[in-house]
């Protein structure tokens, strides 16, 4: 496709580089975004709702419920005859709370550093996107010199590994296609 686009734009190889990274970037980058965006907003639609759960009661007269069976008597008239046990529970139940206080604080600490990471790592993948489709013939042939074999062998494992390369983005392309296809005809039925 950037071969194309340099033959169309008159062999203006920055114009080309940055036609073909806007490309990839299209077709890459931003649907991944768009995916980050709608898990993100998903997970804060979820807390609000769990939030108002609990905020109108709601969670109460769950436990309230839970409560009246039963089994749930049962329970609370054993831990309430062993006086040791309820001690235990308690202090478990303190030590659970702490670990998941924590454990949240983690989690946002990551969550945070994670966010920073992608950021930077796209940054640099774009870049490194742009200079590849501009250099890359240049840099190609540069490693194809310094390669320390006889010409017959040189060519032979380069023609391997460009055959191998582009069988596996291929094959990762065709694969990823599918599962959209199928993934979008089952949302769809």
């Amino acid at each position: 496709l950037h071969r194309i686009l340099l033959r169309l734009l008159g062999n203006r190889s920055r114009l080309a580089s940055i036609f073909s990274t806007l490309l990839a970037v299209f077709a890459a980058f931003i649907p991944g975004f768009m995916v980050l965006r709608t898990l993100f907003t998903e997970t804060l639609e979820l807390y609000q709702q769990v939030r108002g759960y609990v905020g109108r009661g709601d969670f109460q007269r769950l436990l309230e419920s839970i409560q009246s069976f039963p089994w749930f008597q049962f329970v609370r008239e054993q831990v309430q005859a062993y006086a040791w046990l309820r001690e235990r529970m308690t202090d478990a139940l303190l030590a659970l709370s702490d670990f998941v206080a924590n454990f949240m604080a983690s989690q946002f600490t990551q969550f945070t550093k994670n966010i920073f990471l992608i950021g930077f790592n796209s940054l640099l993948a774009i870049g490194l996107l742009f200079f590849f489709f501009r250099r890359g013939e240049a840099i190609y042939r540069k490693l194809y010199e310094l390669t320390p074999l006889e010409e017959e062998d040189r060519k032979a494992v380069f023609d391997t590994m460009n055959r191998t390369f582009s069988g596996v983005i291929r094959g990762q392309l065709l694969t990823s296609l599918l599962q959209g296809i199928l993934a979008g005809l089952i949302f769809f039925f």
